[in-house]
């Protein structure tokens, strides 16, 4: 298995978008303009109304889009959403069905881009399926200030596993890691793997100690200081969920921006996946 880093085509399965339904737009992009240093470009559709597409470095990194165009499940947690990568929405949607889950909303066709389909999990966790061109694929995303890892926390393994691998053929690799520095006490993490091998995203089971906390699907942006984009949040109308600490992997917070939306930022350990690998 190997981490992506270049620009090659993405395989079947990959995550290659990501954005964020938000009550206010306008307000949404100055939060993290300021947070990562993003700039903006727009276009305006009927099935997306304005699209603000975040950039950095001249590059798509991800989007905002107004909350009334797109889905969630009843009760679902307030998430920035990934897309994956697919070869036929009508196909695949009909598996993830099939396989426990629901569409949130149908095809919608947009333009020459490609179609999307907005499903859930059978646990309400939201996604979104894509096929067509990868033009908006995200190519920012190992570049610090932009989303890097989606990560699906859920109580239904072995139904989750089945949808993900079945419906979208992403493969999971189950890998012990150490709780704290000791490496005494171990968890099972199982890192997402699209059809050529590469590992975009992880899943992790929750057991004891989640309370009521719905299963979700997490995304994280990458970071150069973990404390200070914590404090950046804070600064500007956000709320510190979980604050920064040390995991074997790196220094990683959970985040929230002025209008509910969560998300972590990881300051990755650059020796640990070469560690794991």
């Amino acid at each position: 298995m190997t981490i992506d880093t270049s620009d090659k085509a993405p395989g079947q399965g990959t995550p290659i978008w990501f954005d964020n339904p938000t009550s206010d737009r306008e307000a949404g992009k100055s939060f993290y303009t300021a947070v990562f240093g993003w700039g903006w470009f727009e276009f305006t559709t009927d099935e997306l109304g304005t699209y603000s597409i975040g950039t950095l470095n001249g590059r798509h990194v991800a989007a905002l889009v107004d909350d009334q165009y797109t889905s969630r499940a009843p009760d679902g947690p307030k998430m920035w959403r990934t897309y994956f990568l697919c070869d036929d929405v009508d196909a695949t949607a009909a598996k993830c069905v099939d396989l426990g889950g629901t569409v949130l909303r149908g095809k919608r066709t947009h333009g020459d881009l490609g179609d999307s389909i907005e499903c859930a999990t059978s646990e309400g966790a939201a996604f979104i399926l894509w096929s067509g061109s990868d033009t908006l694929a995200g190519r920012a995303t190992r570049e610090i200030g932009t989303p890097r890892w989606p990560e699906y926390y859920t109580r239904d393994l072995d139904g989750t596993l089945r949808l993900f691998q079945d419906a979208l053929g992403i493969e999971f690799k189950p890998t012990e890691l150490p709780v704290d520095g000791t490496g005494e006490t171990t968890y099972t993490y199982r890192i997402m793997t699209d059809n050529g091998g590469v590992a975009v995203g992880g899943m992790f089971l929750m057991e004891e100690g989640w309370e009521e906390l719905p299963c979700h699907m997490m995304v994280y942006f990458s970071v150069e200081s973990c404390d200070e984009t914590a404090k950046l949040v804070s600064d500007n109308g956000g709320r510190v969920c979980v604050p920064p600490y040390d995991m074997p992997f790196g220094r990683f917070a959970v985040l929230e921006d002025p209008h509910g939306i969560t998300f972590s930022v990881l300051q990755l350990d650059p020796d640990w996946f070469a560690r794991i690998y």
